[in-house]
């Protein structure tokens, strides 16, 4: 009973979905589209061009910007008494400093630091060129087969 019941199931989804023909090529784009291997290829490989940017960032120059306030509360000013005066006299050794400002700028580029740098963008660029590969191989056996 249960082997008439799955064979009326399939003859009835055959009629009410009627299947289409592909030719080989519409196949081959549906099986490419779909591909979980090549959407991960495609994803490393947009990975490594990232890396390849980001080493290349390395050799460039930084500039940083640093700015700063700082408001203090109100302090007397810092006095001494000299004793050495016949009337004792008071020194005011500093004003009081209120409002604080900081400004800096810095720029920094990496002169030499042992070929590390280069070394990291030639590891990034051959990991790129290994996924790009990895990624034709994957289209190119797709096609064949």
């Amino acid at each position: 009973m249960k082997r008439i019941i799955s064979i009326l199931i399939i003859f009835l989804t055959a009629a009410l979905f009627p299947q289409q023909k592909l030719t080989l090529d519409e196949s081959i784009q549906i099986g490419l589209q779909n591909s979980k291997n090549l959407k991960i290829s495609k994803s490393k490989l947009s990975g490594s061009d990232a890396k390849v940017s980001e080493t290349t960032s390395y050799l460039l120059p930084k500039l940083t910007l640093n700015a700063g306030y700082t408001r203090l509360s109100d302090v007397p000013p810092f006095e001494v008494t000299l004793p050495i005066f016949i009337p004792p006299k008071t020194v005011k050794i500093e004003d009081i400093v209120l409002n604080n400002y900081a400004v800096k700028l810095s720029l920094q580029q990496p002169l030499f630091t042992g070929f590390r740098l280069l070394s990291l963008l030639s590891a990034a660029e051959n990991t790129r060129k290994h996924s790009l590969q990895t990624m034709t191989g994957m289209l190119m056996k797709r096609r064949l087969t």
